[in-house]
Parts: structure tokens; sequence; C-alpha cells
């Protein structure tokens, strides 16, 4: 994977490093291409690398090919980089932030006028914005841009801004005096701003979500505020999708997502119409998580996760069962009109183009995107419905009109297979389906491809979900049993050793450390960052608490600790008295 796809086929040239505490074996890393392990371990590998070195295991051309690697992108960090200019970026970072959202709904409320005569903005991500994740994705801002100082500032003198809290912004929860509030804020206004989404500790890396509902403080507050008079405009700030079910009882959704320092400046933007809402969806919002194919077989057990859905996942799931998503995938409005015509493919084959005429007939410039699938008609093996091929985006004045080209080459009717090891392409008919989105299609054309691939025969699947025959067939082999927790091994996790009292304790204990660890390393740890790194702890390999204790914890005391779990006392006192024995390397945990 490392060298003969990434390096070779692909032209890769950089470096490949682990994340944090993801090294298993070090050796075959080595052998496969992996130069770096992240962070540091303090040499907990290098007495196993030395020994594969002097028996012949591991070649030291490996070694050094990783090396010169490290040392490579060390001379290009190394090299002088001009002083950035935070004020040019961080105007670069609203203006991502305005393309990159999305909106979702909108009866026409959008976008606002600044001399509106009253708007209340309702919802404490208006003041303590929700705009980044936690772990490996925080980093440290610049500044931070608020929506309700920036509201203020936009709108026209004699317009009243009004503003409740609506919710506690740790936690999303609310009360009723909270709600009350908000009722009272939005009394007699001309719209309402609610900013609502995923408070931190509901989503984070490290940690799956509970579900894709929003928090029930927010969902009540979108209730009641939706049963006033005044239109309500919805801002959405989340990392993934959420579900909408209310989505009908406002007047607007601006799904914003996590748009980091400057986010608040380019919602304002787009909901004040000084940008457009640029985005388009890149994964499908469903109406319910159960009507999904995936989830039939998910979370599945603690050690085995069965994929039966296949390609039946986002929008190919829904276009397979025919059950619509709330959003589809690629879904987006604009805040101006377009028209499509002469949608055509030109080209035989399989290099082709497929072109489109775009008019903006509209008042307002703007975007629009045009994406292109294909669909294989007469495939032999299982494949989806259609798939995205190509897309592209054209900004047009009103008035204006562009001819949009999007190239389809030959991997755009190809197939894996899994015989040959290669993309194959069967002869036969396709659909070429040139839409809005994947559940809004302008134009279907027939085109003919010839080949000589002649694909590999593959199990058939009668349904969305493979039965557990069907399913063994695709395998090649049975289903593989479930691994059973005991015995104890490096790659079990502190879950697993909690069925044990000894376990139950050594976890507290850990638990604890690596909280104390993580307030040292983030000073005033919130929520999200407690929680992923607990959940880190409790489900990670306890490997990782050798790989992430900077040379504190060797490898002879946790297999001394598992040994012990395992019943070889022996064991465990041999592994203890190597332990002592060893002298400890402590290192930065952050460096490599």
């Amino acid at each position: 994977l490392l060298q003969q796809i990434l390096r070779d086929e692909w032209g890769f040239e950089g470096l490949v490093m682990t994340d944090w505490g993801a090294a298993n074996d070090r050796i075959a890393g080595i052998r496969a291409g992996l130069d770096l392990e992240m962070p540091s371990s303090a040499g907990a590998f290098d007495p196993d690398v030395l020994a594969a070195l002097d028996d012949g295991t591991l070649d030291e051309g490996d070694v050094d090919r990783c090396a010169e690697r490290v040392v490579a992108l060390l001379q290009r960090a190394r090299r002088d980089r001009p002083a950035s200019d935070r004020d040019a970026h961080h105007r670069l970072g609203r203006e991502a932030a305005a393309a990159g959202s999305v909106l979702l709904a909108n009866s026409g409320v959008l976008p606002l006028s600044p001399a509106l005569g009253r708007i209340a903005v309702i919802g404490a991500f208006a003041e303590h914005p929700r705009y980044q994740g936690a772990g490996s994705s925080q980093v440290t801002p610049t500044r931070v841009d608020r929506l309700l100082p920036l509201l203020r500032e936009r709108v026209a003198p004699s317009t009243t801004v009004a503003y409740a809290p609506g919710y506690d912004p740790s936690t999303g929860a609310t009360t009723p005096a909270l709600v009350s509030e908000a009722l009272r804020a939005a009394a007699g206004a001309d719209v309402v701003v609610l900013c609502v989404g995923l408070p931190a500790p509901m989503e984070s890396e490290g940690f799956d979500r509970a579900s894709l509902d929003l928090p029930a403080g927010h969902v009540e507050l979108i209730e009641a505020l939706a049963a006033q008079p005044a239109p309500v405009v919805a801002v959405l700030s989340n990392g993934g999708a959420v579900h909408t079910p209310w989505a009908g009882r406002v007047d607007a959704v601006l799904e914003c997502w996590l748009g980091g320092q400057a986010g608040a400046g380019g919602a304002l933007d787009v909901l004040f119409g000084d940008a457009e809402p640029g985005g388009r969806l890149a994964e499908s919002i469903p109406d319910h998580v159960a009507q999904l194919a995936a989830d039939r077989n998910f979370p599945g057990e603690p050690r085995q996760v069965q994929h039966r859905e296949g390609p039946s996942v986002g929008y190919r799931f829904h276009d397979a069962s025919g059950v619509p998503a709330r959003f589809a995938f690629g879904h987006g409005l604009s805040y101006t009109s377009f028209e499509w015509s002469d949608i055509r493919v030109e080209g035989d084959g399989t290099d082709v183009a497929v072109l489109a005429c775009v008019a903006n007939v509209g008042e307002r410039a703007g975007s629009d995107v045009v994406q292109v699938y294909v669909r294989d008609r007469e495939c032999s093996v299982r494949r989806p419905d259609k798939e995205l091929k190509g897309f592209a985006k054209v900004h047009l004045a009103p008035g204006t009109s562009a001819e949009v080209r999007i190239a389809l080459d030959r991997r755009s009717f190809a197939v894996w297979d899994v015989a040959a090891h290669d993309w194959l392409v069967e002869a036969g008919t396709f659909d070429v389906v040139v839409g809005r989105s994947s559940a809004d299609a302008v134009a279907t054309l027939a085109h003919e491809v010839t080949s000589d691939d002649v694909l590999a025969p593959e199990p058939p699947v009668a349904g969305l979900v493979a039965t557990d025959e069907e399913f063994e067939a695709l395998l090649g082999r049975p289903i593989p049993a479930i691994a059973p927790a005991r015995p104890f091994h490096r790659n079990s996790t502190l879950e697993d050793l909690e069925q044990t009292l000894v376990g139950r304790v050594l976890g507290a204990i850990v638990v604890r450390e690596g909280l104390k660890r993580a307030e040292a390393e983030f000073p005033d740890p919130d929520e999200a960052t407690q929680t992923m790194v607990r959940t880190a702890l409790r489900e990670g390999p306890v490997r990782g608490l050798v790989l992430l204790s900077g040379g504190l914890v060797p490898f002879a005391a946790v297999d001394a600790v598992l040994a012990g779990l395992n019943g070889r006392w022996g064991d465990a006192c041999r592994l203890v008295r190597g332990a002592l024995r060893t002298p400890r390397r402590r290192r930065d945990a952050r460096s490599g």
C-alpha cells in the first residue's frame, strides 16, 4: 500500500508517519515504508528494531530509506518562511467560511435586509461560537469572530437587535426560563436568527457520536420559536451531519459547519447577501439513521464490525433503496436562479466531455454547480445505481451565461475487478446523468462504450444488505469468529481489562493520570477534550499506554500486567524484574 500504490503509482515523495500512538509492529512498518512513529515513544521499539537488524529479519536499507525521508522533510521545513499577514489570512478564512456554507432551505427570507426594524438573535453560539473541533483539529486562533457583535455592526442604526442565549453553550441544555427569555426577545421581531448545532462535547475525534440528533435543548428551542409569528432562520454549527426533522417548520436553514475563527463573519456575509452560500453537500442527510442499510450491522461487536451493506452508503443507498434523503448529496440553494441548456456528451468511448450551457436568469450574481454521475446499465457485478464522476462550479453575473465542460476518462466508467487487481470497463450502454444533486437530475444521456474487458464473476447479493451466506461468498471464506477478549494482549483495550477487578482499578488509575497529562498539555481542557482523552484511553489498545507515555511506561511493564491478568504470575514477576532493570528514557511526548 505505502510503496506500490502511494509512492510508485501515485508518485508521493513525502514522508509517511503514524497517527498518534498508532504504531503496532514497528519492524513491519519500516519494511513497508512507514517512516516516522509519532509521537516519540522514547525508543520503546528500539530493542526490537536492533534485534531484527542483527538477525537479518530487517534490512538496513529499509531503515536508511525511512531515515532519508525524515531528513529530507527536516531540510524542507528549515527553509525560511515569509512572515504571514494575519489580517489577510483572517479575511481569506471569512471568504472560505461563506463559500463552504450550504443553504439547505430558504422560503425567501434570506438574504436579510440590514434595515429591518427588529432582529432577534437567539442561541449562545452567537456569543460563544462553535468554530473548531477537538483533539488534533484544535488550533490556537489569532482571533475569533462572534456573530452577535458583528451583526450589530452590520445593521442600520435604526435596527434593534435583541439577544437571548437560549441554552448552555457547553451542553446544549435549556430550561423553561431560557426558552421564555428567547420568546420575549423574539416578540415583535421581523426575523429570528437562531444559532444551534452541536456543542463540542457531543463530537470529537476519539469517540463516536451517540446519534445524529441535535441536543434536546436546541430542538425544544427550535420548536418554541417556530410556533411564534416571526420567520426563523436556523444557523447550524456542527462538524458532521445532523437530523433536521424540524426543517419544514422554520423559514431557512443555513449549514455553516465548523467555520474556523472567521466562521461567524462568513455566516454574517451569507445572511445579509454580501456573499453567496457557495457550498454543496458532500454527504447525504437522512431522515433517520435506522433507515440506512449500514445501521443494521453497526456498531456490531466490540472486536468485529461487518460492512454487509457494501456500496449501499450515502447517496448510493438512497438511490438503491428509493428512500429519499432529507437533503441529498450535492444539494445547496442559491440566492439567484439558473437555467441549463444544450447538455450533451462529446467524444467516443471512455474519453469524453460533458458540456452544458448555464445561464443566470436571476437578479443577483451567483454560482451554480454542474454535477455529472455515471450509471452502468448492464454491469455484470454489484455496482451503485450511479456514481459521481465530475463537477464544475461557475460564477455568473445576472443575465450572463457560460459553457461548462467536465471531462470523463476511462476511470469514470471503470469498476474495480478483484481478480485482476485493476480497474476494468465493461462494454455496454452507460447513462451520463447531469444534475444539481444526486436526487435532482436535469438530463440523462445514453452513451455507448466498447471494450474487451471481462469482469470476474462476483457472488450475487439479492438485497441491500448481504445475508450470512452471501457475505461469506463475498469474503471467500467463513465469517470470522468474534475474537474473545481473553487472553489479554497488547491490542486489548482497557475496557477489555475492566472485566477483572485488577483491570478496573488499573483503568481508573490510567484515566485519572491521562486526564492530568491532558491538563498539562491543554490548560483548562474543555469537556470535549476530557471526553476524547477518557474514551481514547478506555477504547484504545493498551500498547498506547507505552507509546504515549514519553518513556515513562515500558512495554515490559504492560506485558507484566497482561501476564498477571492472564494468570501467568511467574511470567509477570520476571517481566517486572526486567522492567525495573531497564532505565527509563523520558522525552516530550509531543516531539518526534
